[in-house]
């Protein structure tokens, strides 16, 4: 028994896991809450719309949109969270800052305003 399990999809939502079943169909079997991550950057918008329409009702009603900062900014990166928030619950679109190549997750821990911004992301069930 855990609290918060995390699973990881990679290739987006509609990729396969396995013979004829992919991230969608395991979201909805676990009744899971989806954090569905973007870079943010130009194309970001499409992107999440895009999964967002693909997610059963149930799934997309409680999402949360993360957007990851680039190492290098386009136009775009400052305003698609503004924008997305036309389309989606401006609460649960998140934007997280560029944390330098190699990752240094020791660091990345012990940083306050990630702490903060973490801790919104992933609130307790119930």
């Amino acid at each position: 028994r855990f609290t918060w399990l995390l699973i990881e999809g990679a290739g987006g939502l509609l990729s396969p896991i396995g013979e004829n079943v992919d991230s969608r169909d395991l979201i909805a079997a676990l009744r899971a809450t989806p954090i569905i991550v973007g870079r943010n950057q130009l194309g970001v918008i499409n992107q999440l719309r895009l999964t967002l329409a693909a997610l059963p009702a149930a799934a997309r009603a409680k999402a949360t949109l993360v957007l990851m900062s680039p190492a290098q900014p386009d136009a775009s990166t400052r305003t698609n969270a503004a924008l997305l928030g036309e389309y989606f619950i401006g609460e649960r679109i998140f934007c997280l800052p560029w944390l330098g190549q190699p990752i240094d997750w020791a660091g990345a821990a012990k940083n306050r305003r990630l702490q903060n911004l973490l801790g919104r992301i992933v609130k307790t069930p119930g």
